[in-house]
């Protein structure tokens, strides 16, 4: 007996079904085989703290531009871009006027509290998410939300940050945080070389795949190394659990919020891709900026900046597994 229409239509709609669920299931055992790593490195001393932040350095100041100023290049720039990088930057500074707000909430960490409320961990995470969920020829949608909160984070957050902890942040040192930082220039070449006959040029004839090759070599293992070292950084202390809790509520009520206004208006108005929404979901649910840790200098402050963002972490994985399974 020929198989029905009907029938056809339910078995392939079962078919995608399972692969979605595949491919979701795939994601988070990635992830947490890689972050299992890096927790049993640290507990058996494989690596240690110093060996992480010369890792993290390699992927920061190389690996890691080269990466985006790659992915930035091939991509069709629109008005809707400029738009994007308002809106970010602009939720980004009020996340940190909440914190100041809120700050009467923090009983114990109460000058830490406000910064823990806003900026995210683009480098070291987001990025790695995207590779893993969507691929790592679509990281370029990362970097171009990641634009407007990184210019804030560098020329405003860091500034007042080290202000907090008692340290100077002079003008010049405001320019030189936004004329230094690897990922924001690379960012920024990125989009000038694909707005410009320059990416054409590096992409195009045979030269275009000698600097493929190059780029792939040098940056295959940057969602590897990435969530190996974001494993080894998750940690748990029970000491200052409460207030860390409390710290990631607050944080995702404010950023929830952002996020599901923010997806709702570009979908609906500037009708923006599928891809774009879930790298857009994934970055709003990230963690606090890792760079937070360089700056903090008393103990118990180093501790709720860790479980914070350890707390923050598990959050961003949840909902990183669930975005996978949109793809």
């Amino acid at each position: 007996m020929p198989e029905s229409r009907n029938s056809r239509q339910i078995t392939g709609r079962y078919s995608e079904s399972n692969k979605t669920v595949a491919g979701c299931v795939q994601v988070i055992v990635k992830i947490a085989v890689l972050m299992g790593i890096g927790i049993f490195c640290r507990k058996k001393n494989i690596l240690t703290d110093e060996g992480i932040r010369s890792v993290k350095n390699l992927v920061i100041q190389i690996m890691l531009p080269v990466m985006i100023f790659n992915s930035l290049l091939s991509v069709d720039y629109s008005g809707d871009l400029a738009v994007l990088m308002i809106v970010m930057f602009s939720e980004t500074a009020l996340g940190l006027v909440l914190g100041f707000a809120l700050k009467r909430t923090a009983k114990l960490f109460d000058r830490i509290f406000p910064y823990m409320l806003t900026c995210a961990e683009t480098g070291m995470v987001g990025y790695a998410l995207i590779a893993a969920i969507l691929g790592e020829d679509s990281i370029h949608y990362m970097a171009m939300i990641g634009v407007g909160p990184a210019l804030f984070a560098f020329s405003v957050y860091f500034s007042m940050l080290s202000m907090t902890v008692g340290q100077k942040a002079e003008g010049k040192d405001i320019l030189k945080n936004v004329a230094t930082s690897p990922t924001l220039l690379a960012s920024i070449l990125g989009m000038a070389g694909g707005l410009s006959p320059v990416g054409g040029w590096l992409l195009s004839g045979s030269f275009g795949a000698v600097f493929s090759e190059v780029v792939s070599a040098i940056t295959a293992p940057v969602s590897t190394i990435m969530l190996i070292a974001a494993g080894y950084s998750f940690v748990i202390r029970r000491a200052v659990l409460k207030e860390a809790i409390k710290t990631t509520a607050l944080r995702y009520l404010i950023w929830g919020t952002f996020c599901a206004v923010t997806c709702y208006l570009f979908w609906r108005y500037m009708h923006m891709e599928k891809n774009m929404l879930i790298s857009l979901v994934v970055f709003m649910m990230l963690p606090p900026s890792f760079i937070i840790t360089v700056y903090v200098r008393e103990k118990d402050e180093m501790e709720y900046v860790s479980v914070t963002t350890s707390a923050c972490l598990a959050v961003t994985l949840v909902v990183s597994a669930v975005a996978a399974a949109f793809v």
